[in-house]
């Protein structure tokens, strides 16, 4: 159960990353995706997203995807076209993303298929790990602006690049 939970929050974020795409697109070239998302979903002011105000925006953009009637709300039909729009999606991509198959391989000490709080921990530290190895130009230990600018970017590079694989391997 917790399995498939995790897998539909995974596809819920990657539904909302591809729909945000296109909203982003209409907005001033001055401002940042992150930006936009703060302005539009950060209901406390606080300068970032917080699980509640997550979900809300994931709510926001499967809702804009999928009310075909404009009422609001998801009536039967259009659950089910969200539904089959997600098993469709898994289908194509494998019911389990790769990095996660990845992470539990590396990271699950016990073997019982999900991390746990100290395996979390784990996880966090090495990703953090090969940050700064990869992008702390300074060797200070942490990222000053330019660095998490050059991560930022890389990691935008990256995905763009798997985007446009996965495009060319769908024609």
């Amino acid at each position: 159960m917790k399995w498939a939970c995790l897998a539909a929050c995974v596809l819920a974020y990657g539904l909302i990353e591809a729909s945000w795409a296109e909203d982003t697109q209409s907005q001033d070239q001055g401002q940042s995706k992150r930006a936009w998302l703060l302005k539009k979903f950060d209901a406390n002011g606080d300068g970032k997203l917080d699980s509640q105000e997550r979900e809300t925006a994931r709510k926001a953009k499967i809702l804009k995807k999928f009310d075909a009637n404009g009422d609001g709300t998801l009536d039967q039909t259009e659950k089910k076209a969200a539904r089959e729009a997600r098993q469709e999606f898994q289908q194509k991509n494998g019911n389990q993303q790769p990095g996660r198959k990845k992470m539990l391989d590396k990271f699950d000490a016990d073997g019982d298929g999900k991390l746990g709080p100290e395996e979390k921990k784990a996880a966090k530290a090495a990703k953090k790990e090969r940050v700064l190895k990869n992008y702390d130009a300074n060797g200070d230990g942490k990222l000053d602006s330019t660095e998490r600018d050059a991560a930022r970017n890389a990691y935008r590079d990256r995905q763009e690049e798997r985007r446009g694989r996965n495009k060319n391997d769908r024609e």
